[in-house]
């Protein structure tokens, strides 16, 4: 083996490396959006609304109903996260006997739910790509 291939070879692994933790950052930081929605939307004091320990989903509960966030509160965080406006279309057309709904975008999902007497259930995730 050469000096040149052992050279290479360790420029090719230094950027492999790089790369890997440049990916890992930023997933991270996207990561942290979901937090970062929580409290940009102010519902740390809504009953209804909580942010899981890992810090890696959001559950609402009742929304739009006496006992729940305000449907807006879900739309403040589908637009932190950059939920696409189709899906906050089609949550806003969700019907009691269309079931769980769900949609994925960049590295969040969402999966919602409507019933007039319990309002509008939704789980916003994040989920890493696993490439």
């Amino acid at each position: 083996m050469g000096i040149g291939t052992v050279i290479g070879a360790s420029i090719v692994g230094a950027a492999v490396g790089i790369n890997a933790a440049v990916d890992d950052s930023r997933e991270s930081a996207k990561a942290e959006l979901i937090a970062g929605a929580y409290a940009t939307c102010s519902l740390d004091t809504v009953d209804g609304a909580e942010l899981s320990p890992d810090e890696l989903s959001i559950t609402i509960s009742g929304a739009g109903k006496y006992f729940g966030p305000e449907t807006s509160d879900v739309y403040c965080i589908g637009e932190a996260l950059g939920m696409p406006d189709s899906v906050t279309s089609r949550m806003g057309h969700t019907r009691a006997l269309d079931g769980t709904q769900t949609a994925d975008w960049d590295v969040f999902s969402v999966s919602w739910t409507y019933h007039p007497d319990d309002g509008l259930g939704v789980i916003f995730e994040y989920t890493p790509t696993t490439d």
